[in-house]
């Protein structure tokens, strides 16, 4: 992994949507997010939970450096309903390489290497530069580059709505 120069904030990502103990424990092991990002996660919670587990207390009082295994795993061990994890974790890496392509001379080819190591999902394939287009090419390599990029944010804005309905 490590393409991404900055990790995506907790700030941006709870803005797409909602996370499960186990994305989370995904989305670090992945090095998508920090440590630092799930301790934000578990002191966000403490604020709107009434009742909490002790790994979630123990959790949110941890440094940046602190190892989080314990009492994620915990977590993640007691959730009720388990997702399709990578789903989202993907659409977090996406939404926040999308925000930050910019810092990037070739943002298309770290989505090529997030597509291989999320094991070449095809929700994503139609705008990878290798995969074959459904649509006839628009002859230079800058508007076809353009073409990528709107399929990209189209996904973009369909897994929001999707998580935010």
């Amino acid at each position: 992994m490590g393409y991404l120069v900055t990790l995506p904030t907790y700030e941006f990502a709870v803005r797409l949507a909602s996370y499960s103990w186990g994305e989370l424990l995904s989305a670090v092991e992945r090095q998508i997010v920090s440590r630092q990002f799930v301790i934000e996660h578990a002191m966000a919670e403490l604020i709107v939970m009434e009742k909490y587990p002790d790994a979630l207390l123990e959790l949110a009082s941890l440094n940046k450096g602190d190892d989080i295994h314990p009492y994620i795993d915990d977590l993640v061990e007691n959730e009720v309903s388990v997702s399709d994890v990578d789903e989202k974790v993907l659409f977090l890496v996406l939404s926040w390489l999308f925000e930050t392509k910019e810092l990037y001379d070739e943002p298309l080819a770290i989505v090529e290497e997030i597509y291989a190591d999320f094991d070449y999902p095809e929700c994503i394939s139609g705008f990878i530069r290798y995969m074959p287009s459904e649509e006839p090419s628009l002859g230079t390599v800058e508007e076809n580059k353009l073409r990528l990029i709107g399929k990209w944010e189209s996904y973009i804005d369909e897994k929001y709505r999707e998580y935010n309905s």
